[in-house]
């Protein structure tokens, strides 16, 4: 008898303890979605802060300053933005761009290229919207590749289709970042001779966000 009631104890002991974990865990979710909630607390953009620090040991980004030209980083009609080509921003050392050209640079090389134009036309978005957390949907991605005057997709290498696969470096971050149902997105994909100051890769977004302007 006094062993069943030692188990019984013991089993209402150990209730009680998982009880309490799960209830912890449930109270962590909701401050971390509650505190996302929050106005001035851009969860997403420190998603991508997390990703680059594991990635490049930064914690914080370069300040995005005005184009060169006469135009604007990203320019928003109602719900929907479209963000300017964003070349490959070095985020180490003294900055800078990516600079190269399919077949000389490798494919690892290529899609990283991507990935930091990716990073800085999200920047250009945030510069416009203010919190990336608005993001309703990817809707497209504009990809450009700089290729050597007589690349060839197919036997050129650095890979068969490796225009494409580049790009991947973007798409694929945009997926890690908002997750399928916002991220994944249309896409063009193409190469182009001798880019702007021989950047690696261009992007260009197109975005559905939460809050339009001038819908009133």
């Amino acid at each position: 008898m006094k062993h069943k009631l030692l188990g019984m104890l013991i089993a209402l002991i150990l209730g009680s303890f998982s009880l309490t974990v799960l209830a912890s865990d449930g109270q962590n979710e909701l401050a971390q979605n509650h505190r996302c909630n929050r106005p001035g607390v851009d969860c997403t953009f420190n998603k991508i802060l997390e990703i680059l620090e594991e990635e490049y040991g930064v914690t914080e980004l370069p300040t995005v300053g005005p184009p060169l030209a006469n135009y604007i980083n990203a320019s928003q009609v109602g719900n929907i933005v479209f963000v300017s080509s964003a070349g490959p921003e070095i985020l180490t050392g003294s900055g800078g761009f990516i600079n190269g050209e399919l077949p000389t640079l490798t494919l690892a090389e290529a899609q990283e290229a991507a990935m930091l134009s990716c990073v800085r036309g999200l920047r250009f978005l945030k510069s416009v919207i203010g919190d990336l957390d608005d993001v309703k949907k990817v809707v497209k991605v504009i990809g450009t590749v700089n290729v050597a005057p007589d690349y060839d997709d197919i036997v050129s290498g650095p890979a068969v289709g490796a225009i494409g696969s580049t790009i991947d470096g973007c798409s694929n971050f945009l997926v890690d970042v908002f997750g399928e149902e916002k991220g994944k997105h249309a896409r063009a994909v193409g190469g182009k001779v001798a880019l702007p100051f021989n950047i690696a890769t261009e992007i260009e977004l197109i975005v559905e966000v939460r809050r339009g302007r001038g819908n009133d």
